[in-house]
């Protein structure tokens, strides 16, 4: 169903319901008597605002995320004690960030997956804020554990940190938009179809990490212009999620 559709639908549902005034007035006044026996504590800045949300927020999939990310930095330590080629720790990389990043949408997803998005607009949460949040912890763990595997590959392996750094986000920035552009979509919400299709975003990975021809000095530029574009395309991205948010669609389709 479009969004048009869904909006002309709620429309006529709506001229079809009959509200009796007497009872809306009543319950409106029982309404107003309760609120008025409640003590309301006003939320004055951004830092209180945000603790609110972080002490309420489910924080059980953030373990997993931390974990999982504890998990890919301690396989490249132990791959460390073995005869692992340059390419091949490259190709490993790529591939663990990429999952990492399918993991990360997978966990913000649960926001628009639970049947609970509607539901947490209308009430005490705010689901712009949730969803910042949660991008911005799981952003944040993200980027530490790419940053300690990035300068651990240069120094063991002797290869260039930039190179490092783009051949891991690139991968990264490829799976995490189409994960987010699927999420923005009524049929990628549902968990099934999302999970399809983030791996094979992986496998698509792992299929362009076994090209020989990328890892030549040549191709970097190449890298780095990709680079550029996952980060610009991201950011669009995110930016689509805010105003679906607002616009209250990807909220009441859930």
């Amino acid at each position: 169903m479009k969004n048009n559709d869904l909006q002309i639908w709620f429309e006529n549902t709506n001229k079809r319901i009959i509200i009796d005034s007497e009872k809306k007035d009543r319950i409106l006044k029982i309404l107003s008597d309760e609120v008025s026996k409640k003590e309301i504590t006003p939320v004055n800045n951004w830092f209180q605002t945000v603790r609110s949300q972080l002490y309420y927020m489910d924080k059980h999939l953030w373990l997993i995320d931390f974990i999982m990310n504890l998990a890919i930095a301690a396989v490249f330590l132990v791959l460390k004690r073995y005869d692992i080629s340059a390419k091949d720790i490259t190709v490993f990389a790529m591939a663990a960030s990429s999952v990492s990043g399918w993991i990360s949408i997978l966990i913000l997803s649960n926001i628009f997956t639970g049947g609970m998005a509607e539901l947490f607009d209308t009430c005490y949460f705010n689901v712009r804020q949730l969803a910042g949040i949660e991008m911005t912890i799981l952003g944040s763990l993200n980027l530490i554990t790419f940053m300690f595997i990035t300068i651990y590959v240069s120094g063991q392996w002797k290869i260039w940190f930039l190179q490092v750094g783009v051949y891991i986000g690139v991968p990264f920035l490829f799976t995490v938009s189409i994960c987010m552009a699927i999420l923005l979509t009524e049929t990628g919400r549902r968990k099934t179809y999302f999970l399809v299709i983030g791996m094979l975003s992986v496998i698509i990975i792992l299929g362009l990490s076994s090209v020989p021809g990328l890892y030549f000095a040549s191709a970097f530029t190449i890298w780095c212009i990709a680079f550029v574009i996952g980060c610009i395309f991201l950011c669009m991205q995110i930016r689509r999620l805010f105003i679906e948010i607002n616009k209250g669609d990807i909220l009441c389709t859930d």
